[in-house]
């Protein structure tokens, strides 16, 4: 009778400890799906964020609106005067 009881103990012990495993498997999965929410949502906002500013500089406004440039082919933007340095030092225009 003993050993049944030994038996039985063991057998409830070993389920006690299973369930607590199982539940412990499950709390770590949602723990982890957690995590992985708020990862995902913080990365969300950096990039709002991030793309928010995603201009060179202020744009150019004539009487309240903005101004664009024309978008035209080929390099005849370049041509043209120099900028006039000769009223720099030497330390400026090393900058």
């Amino acid at each position: 009778m003993e050993n049944q009881n030994d038996t039985e103990e063991n057998h409830e012990k070993e389920s006690n400890e299973n369930r607590i495993t199982k539940s412990d498997t499950v709390s770590k999965v949602l723990i982890g799906f957690v995590w992985a929410f708020i990862g995902i949502v913080i990365a969300g906002i950096l990039g709002f964020f991030a793309l928010m500013g995603a201009a060179w500089g202020r744009p150019l406004r004539v009487k309240g609106k903005q101004v664009h440039a024309e978008l035209q082919k080929g390099n005849s933007w370049t041509r043209g005067e120099m900028p006039d340095i000769t009223g720099l030092d030497t330390a400026t225009r090393d900058a």
